[in-house]
């Protein structure tokens, strides 16, 4: 019986790429935050809501680092003093200020046409994913390409069949 060496490696590497594949499906998928609450997240910093509604009850416009809540301590006081912030001694109000204020951003961007809701989600899933898809998919194609480069390589050992 004679062994089909190339079949026998090209099945081996589909299996090896189903593994592979699978495993890092399963890894994406518990570790992406899929059951978060994405709307914070969606808050676009820049267009029609951000530029209406993203500023502080002084008239300065938000930062897109605003967002963020503030540690109440020292240094952050004396940060927003110099900066000359609304509210600069008091981080709990300007906090309560920026969470009025995204969830002002996340009801305005929640009226938008759903089309437009829908492409903008489609957009961040795509930026999310695209580097994943490259995790994926070259390793398997690398292993494919490496081995078919050594069965060339072993297949120029043999010895051509004499012509009769």
């Amino acid at each position: 019986m004679k062994v089909n060496w190339s079949r026998g490696f090209f099945r081996a590497w589909l299996a090896l790429s189903l593994a592979w594949v699978g495993s890092i499906g399963w890894y994406e998928y518990v570790n992406k935050p899929w059951n978060v609450n994405w709307a914070p997240a969606s808050i676009r910093t820049e267009g029609e809501c951000w530029t209406r509604l993203a500023k502080w009850p002084d008239g300065q416009p938000f930062d897109r680092w605003d967002l963020g809540e503030e540690v109440d301590n020292s240094s952050n006081v004396e940060i927003n003093k110099k900066k000359g912030a609304w509210q600069a001694s008091s981080i709990p109000e300007r906090n309560r200020w920026v969470a009025a204020t995204t969830q002002k951003l996340i009801a305005c961007e929640a009226a938008a046409p759903i089309m437009q809701r829908l492409a903008r989600q489609v957009t961040r899933i795509w930026d999310s994913e695209k580097d994943d898809a490259a995790l994926l998919s070259l390793p398997p194609l690398g292993l494919l390409i490496m081995g078919w480069i050594i069965g060339w390589i072993g297949r120029g050992f043999h010895e051509r069949a004499k012509l009769p």
